[in-house]
């Protein structure tokens, strides 16, 4: 249920409603009356209220102490609880059944998982969703008086989009979430924020990447911004929201309406690394705006020049925050030729007609709703014949090739991906600051120790991290790089305890003594050059040989708990007055 209203999105490069109209439509699968297939990725609102229930049992437990145990337990024996666990679960089957079969993806429509394949991992998931609610709830509570309204709007936000960032099929994404919703409200508050900024930031903060699988939809990378935007103004539109809403907004002069404007449009803004903008956003746009000019030889020094202007401006908008400069716009002709391009969202349907007519090609004698049916069964994981499963895929990508009537997309207009914090309308632009702030810090190693590739040393995956982390830290902006320093130094003396506890080399004691009354960035190179040091990694062995996968998982684990350790302890003396937050150790 949307609202008219007067108020209208930023005229520069932010998304505009029908594009967040259109990606909802697409979030919310297929209605009856549809003309394709699509699975569901909003929660409903039973389902919501079910989520809401676990919250409140463990914060209830968190009186008597929180034991991870004891939500655990309660996941596995109350009825309820559990069939949170088994819908959570469904959802992702369908999701991936649906996208093998939409994608193509033999290898993994062959398997045609059930529900049950991923029960555990729901499970898993949920607990890390309902232990993280609370260090989160209480953490706003305690540190930035969160009312009940603004406590019920933030939970309710979250029970909603439980669905989408697990069936989506990003790994760590309560974990990350919940940092980065922590982390957008810390930084918010340093800019002198209002409660309303403050829980818009929070609500940025968790709902910012969702993220499918590679093998889903690699394009998804660059794109997902705008999935986030549309995903929170949706939401934020929808009828249980406007009660808690109301009351948040009852001392101020925002309406509900430029609430969500500034939501979706701080959700918007291209906040991932510059590898994925260059790589992802600029190196398809540029190719597309040379296809407009294919069959048009005589424009071929046109659309390198286009191109060379789309590099320069685009690079110069990267380093703007950096360089305490407002992003450069894009003059005339450039902007029409990117407002042309599309990239794809992820969004994926199945179109019904030809898909009965594929039944009837593979020799499958069905009636319309028997077809129907047959769609339920392969995405529900229950359909046995796999040799059949086998067919109809070939079936469809043979015709997906020749006819290209197949698949339904929903892709995204270009040149709302350039999207940038500082063009964010004034209702959202205390919480667009707070996030790029805050993603861009909040890589973590051991996530990109899992993502190398096979046979990759672990220093040299380490080395990998640093790049990336540096990269990140050098495009923050200006004004945050004391504080982003403070952050890095912390997150390099934790991936150094991670390295001690894997050799036993003991590096730490000596270099906080000799490194006490140094700068910031010092201390951040030099613990730098110790991380990479031959030394510290005890032998040759260990710096140049890859990991079997025994030891990877066991690096993996240990860099994610000291990590995650010094999250907490950053997160917690920051907040205390008169702490150098620069030797946070």
């Amino acid at each position: 249920m949307e609202r008219m209203a007067s108020s209208t999105f930023n005229e520069s490069y932010a998304p505009k409603r029908d594009e967040l109209r259109y990606l909802a439509q697409g979030l919310h699968g297929a209605q009856p009356e549809d003309d394709f297939y699509a699975p569901d990725f909003f929660t409903s609102s039973d389902l919501a209220q079910n989520f809401l229930n676990l919250f409140q049992f463990a914060i209830d437990l968190h009186g008597d102490g929180l034991k991870e145990s004891d939500i655990k337990q309660r996941l596995s024996d109350d009825a309820g609880f559990s069939g949170m666990v088994y819908q959570l679960a469904l959802a992702k089957a369908r999701v991936m059944n649906h996208y093998a079969l939409g994608k193509r993806l033999p290898f993994m429509l062959r398997k045609n998982l059930p529900a049950s394949a991923y029960e555990k991992e729901a499970h898993d998931f949920l607990l890390e969703v309902a232990v993280q609610n609370v260090d989160t709830l209480l953490f706003f509570r305690n540190f930035f008086d969160f009312r009940d309204a603004e406590t019920e709007c933030f939970q309710l936000f979250v029970a909603h989009t439980i669905k989408i960032l697990y069936s989506m099929g990003y790994p760590d994404a309560a974990h990350h979430s919940s940092q980065v919703a922590r982390l957008c409200v810390v930084k918010a508050a340093m800019e002198s924020a209002t409660r309303v900024d403050i829980l818009q930031s929070a609500l940025v903060g968790w709902i910012h990447d969702p993220k499918f699988d590679v093998d889903l939809s690699i394009d998804n990378l660059s794109t997902h911004p705008l999935l986030a935007s549309a995903i929170a103004w949706h939401l934020l539109n929808y009828a249980d929201f406007v009660n808690p809403l109301t009351r948040v907004l009852c001392f101020g002069n925002m309406s509900i309406d430029a609430f969500a404007i500034g939501v979706a449009e701080a959700l918007s803004i291209n906040n991932d690394s510059r590898f994925v903008s260059e790589r992802f956003i600029f190196d398809q746009i540029a190719l597309q705006i040379t296809q407009q000019f294919e069959n048009e030889s005589s424009e071929e020094e046109k659309a390198r020049e286009m191109r060379m202007a789309l590099w320069d401006r685009h690079q110069q908008r990267l380093a703007a925050p950096s360089q305490g400069t407002f992003p450069q716009s894009f003059d005339r002709e450039l902007c029409k030729a990117i407002e042309r391009t599309r990239l794809d969202s992820g969004l994926l349907g199945i179109l019904k007609k030809p898909w009965y007519e594929i039944c009837r090609q593979a020799g499958l004698n069905l009636t319309t709703s028997g077809a129907d049916e047959l769609y339920q069964q392969i995405i529900d994981g229950d359909y046995p014949d796999k040799d059949m499963l086998q067919d109809l895929t070939q079936i469809l990508l043979s015709r997906q090739c020749d006819a290209h009537d197949v698949i339904k997309q929903w892709p995204v207009q270009g040149l709302s991906l350039f999207s940038h914090h500082d063009e964010v309308t004034g209702s959202g632009r205390i919480s667009a600051l707070a996030l790029i702030n805050s993603d861009p810090l909040l890589l973590s190693p051991h996530k990109i120790l899992e993502v190398r590739p096979e046979g990759e040393a672990l220093v040299d995956r380490l080395r990998s991290y640093i790049g990336s982390l540096d990269s990140n830290i050098n495009d923050l902006p200006k004004a945050s790089r004391n504080s982003a320093l403070s952050w890095q130094r912390a997150v390099f003396v934790s991936i150094l305890k991670g390295i001690q506890e894997l050799t036993g080399v003991e590096r730490l004691s000596r270099f906080h003594e000799s490194h006490r009354y140094t700068p910031a960035q010092t201390d951040v190179d030099d613990l730098r050059q110790l991380i990479l040091d031959r030394y510290s990694w005890k032998s040759t062995t260990q710096i140049s040989d890859p990991p079997d996968e025994k030891s990877l998982t066991q690096a993996i684990e240990i860099f994610r708990k000291h990590y995650i350790a010094m999250c907490s302890d950053y997160r917690q003396a920051v907040m205390l007055p008169d702490v150098d937050e620069a030797k946070i150790t």
